[in-house]
């Protein structure tokens, strides 16, 4: 219960800011259909974060602001191109493209979602220098052409179910939900602190 408890607040430290920005636009929240699709989006984005363990500020504090270059790879394609680890890397961002792609359809939306899977991608490899995980360039590379291969899935999809390509909307752009959650998680999520008021240490 109080690892569920502990998860739920992590999840709700990087989802509630997008989710905040999602329904305060009308436009954004024009359909049954498109809310599903950005609850999936949240709980994909909770996911992510849980896996990934990007730092935040309170670790940060910790480490007195240093970081840990020597636990990272900054040599490019260091890891085999066909590895268990970098295959896994590049499922992992699949879902991103995907979503970004059919959330936010429209002239440019294949390059959005793939900036977007690059960008997400580096904010969290660079948080991970100063909270004890593995910084890797390789996982940047592999989570970036995971983010075009989702996009590339959704435009299939698209034209299959739609004659035409869907009309560009007038949202926000994805990469602003994708900074609210980063920094949602960044300056909210105190693991240590809440798993010591849990835990009793």
């Amino acid at each position: 219960m109080k690892n569920l408890l502990l998860e739920g607040y992590g999840f709700a430290c990087c989802c509630l800011p997008p989710a905040l920005l999602f329904f305060a636009r009308r436009s954004e929240r024009s359909s049954r259909g498109r809310r599903a699709l950005f609850a999936l989006f949240l709980c994909y984005l909770g996911a992510v974060f849980s896996i990934t363990g990007a730092g935040t500020l309170y670790d940060l504090i910790a480490r007195n602001f240093a970081l840990s270059f020597y636990q990272s790879n900054l040599t490019p394609f260091a890891s085999p191109f066909l590895s268990s680890g970098y295959l896994l890397n590049i499922l992992l961002f699949v879902p991103l493209g995907l979503l970004a792609v059919l959330l936010w359809p429209g002239r440019g939306c294949t390059a959005a979602a793939v900036g977007c899977g690059f960008f997400f991608s580096l904010a969290i490899e660079c948080s991970q220098l100063y909270n004890n995980r593995f910084t890797d360039l390789d996982d940047l590379t592999a989570n970036t052409l995971g983010a075009l291969v989702g996009a590339l899935v959704a435009l299939a999809v698209q034209k299959l179910l739609f004659r035409r390509r869907p009309a560009a909307r007038p949202p926000l752009s994805p990469a602003l939900y994708l900074t609210a959650a980063f920094l949602g998680r960044f300056l909210l999520f105190a693991e240590l602190r809440a798993a010591g008021w849990l835990y009793g240490f």
